[in-house]
């Protein structure tokens, strides 16, 4: 098939080189960045002609070697698939290092894969400063996708307000409390305890607090 030649950099970059092989999506297949390494040899599938297949380029995908969207998700990659058809019908070495010049193709690059982990050698403390050219969109450039590790809540807590009751003692508040002629509103009963207790400022009159006096009952108001 056709080469396309790119210039990145000053630097001519031959992509969509696979003989045998047409990409149908040539900006996926440009992509400057390689993913992860699935497994450090080829798998061979048989491929039908005329047939369209998604090649996993970014590794993390788990129907190696075919993409499953794992790569949409959040903060993984930028990296996309390279989608593809085949002219004629067989088996063929799909890269699974994900390194290869002749995506989807194998060339051998698996070769000179260490099978070490990435994160061998890293460092377990990073910061990062004003400076860092991680502002600069190196990130990106690495194929990283920025995610959101924090979401803003904002609600409004309310302190839990005190009864009559646990500011003057206790229940047994109204042992000694007075006596009068006033009708309870939820069971009519005739009598109530009451207190008076300046809740207002001074020039206020104060509050009258009611307790019925049915035992059963105890319903409090104010007036």
């Amino acid at each position: 098939m056709s080469q396309n030649l790119l210039q990145r950099g000053g630097v001519n970059v031959v992509r969509c080189k696979a003989k045998g092989v047409t990409i149908t999506n040539p900006s996926a297949d440009v992509l400057p960045y390689k993913g992860s390494a699935a497994t450090n040899k080829p798998i061979k599938v048989k491929l039908e002609s005329g047939k369209s297949y998604s090649w996993c380029s970014c590794g993390l995908s788990r129907i190696q070697p075919f993409c499953d969207g794992t790569h949409k998700n959040e903060g993984l990659t930028t990296v996309r698939p390279v989608r593809f058809q085949v002219e004629r019908s067989g088996e063929y070495n799909l890269c699974n290092c994900k390194q290869t010049e002749t995506r989807p193709i194998c060339d051998g690059t698996h070769k000179q894969v260490s099978g070490a982990p990435k994160d061998l050698h890293a460092t377990r403390f990073v910061s990062f400063g004003d400076n860092s050219p991680v502002y600069d969109g190196v990130a990106r450039n690495l194929g990283y996708k920025p995610k959101n590790v924090a979401a803003k809540v904002s609600s409004r807590i309310y302190p839990k307000l005190k009864d009559l009751e646990e500011v003057l003692g206790g229940p047994s508040v109204w042992d000694n409390a007075q006596v009068t002629n006033e009708r309870c509103p939820k069971c009519s009963h005739e009598r109530a305890y009451f207190m008076q207790i300046q809740t207002r400022s001074a020039d206020e009159p104060m509050t009258i607090f009611y307790r019925c006096a049915n035992a059963d009952c105890c319903h409090r108001w104010k007036d």
